[in-house]
């Protein structure tokens, strides 16, 4: 049952309304139902609905000489249409849902929603990805990788809202972004793997590993990064012991009903293994 429900007539309106009330926010919804139906059938929001989608000020995407900004209300469609969106993130977005899923669903929404399958997180950690939050009290910039620290849980304050993020330009010759789920399209993941890197003279460089739904929360793999840059993708396969045991004590895989953690922690290697081999071919 839904108790109340504010629309919002600005930004401005919808921070005011923040920070006086117990507010669940939407941007895309298309999680909502899933999120809060109880076994009974029935749903119960306990907290005033307040919608963001329609609001000029969270929707779009601004650019400059070093960053591409997507407002969090900015539908996946939207970003997958615009030229200035990295193509790797691009491949983790195209993953997600349907194309009615994408219409409606919202970035920012992907990310709120803290999700350790959430398909956009381990793309935009592997960016290094920032995040602007709001309220009546101003503004503050988060990285993406101190955002989420459990399921559904976020460092968010019950009076701020997620305005932005901000993904730097960077270019890469190397990237692969791999879903595993029980079929093809709209589907949760029980695993993705995501990589981006570059080939200078030979040499691995700029490499970075994340990894989605192997863990509470999407985790970046820096230990290996470490070892991987600046060697050839022959020297890390000849020593991928040490890659392994990094992976393996990070990642710390879970048994779900999709899967279990001996499944995912064999597939995440391999599917690694595999882009590290792709460096091979220049």
């Amino acid at each position: 049952m839904v108790k109340a429900f504010y629309y919002p007539r600005s930004l401005n309106d919808a921070l005011e309304q923040l920070s006086e009330n117990e507010i669940l926010l939407i941007a895309g919804g298309t999680d909502l139902v899933v999120k809060t139906i109880h076994w009974t059938g029935h749903m119960d929001f306990n907290k005033t609905l307040m919608p963001l989608s329609h609001l000029p000020a969270l929707r779009g995407i601004s650019t400059d000489d070093t960053s591409v900004t997507i407002f969090a209300a900015t539908s996946l469609n939207t970003i997958l249409g615009h030229p200035s969106v990295p193509d790797p993130i691009k491949q983790a977005i195209r993953s997600i849902g349907s194309e009615s899923i994408r219409n409606l669903g919202t970035l920012g929404g992907n990310i709120c929603n803290a999700s350790p399958a959430g398909d956009s997180l381990p793309a935009l950690l592997g960016y290094d990805a920032m995040l602007t939050l709001q309220s009546v009290q101003g503004k503050r910039m988060v990285k993406l990788a101190d955002f989420i620290h459990a399921p559904g849980k976020t460092r968010i304050r019950p009076d701020e809202l997620l305005l932005s993020v901000t993904i730097p330009k960077l270019s890469y010759d190397r990237y692969r972004f791999s879903k595993i789920g029980q079929r093809k399209g709209c589907a949760i993941s029980k695993l993705s793997v995501f990589g981006i890197g570059r080939i200078e003279n030979g040499l691995i460089s700029d490499i970075r590993l994340s990894y989605g739904a192997l863990g509470p929360v999407p985790i970046r793999i820096t230990d290996a990064e470490r070892f991987m840059n600046r060697k050839s993708a022959s020297e890390v396969l000849d020593n991928w012991d040490i890659i392994e045991n990094s992976l393996e004590t990070q990642l710390k895989p879970i048994d779900d009903l999709r899967s279990d953690a001996a499944y995912r922690l064999e597939v995440a290697l391999n599917l690694t293994k595999e882009f590290i081999a792709s460096f091979t071919h220049c």
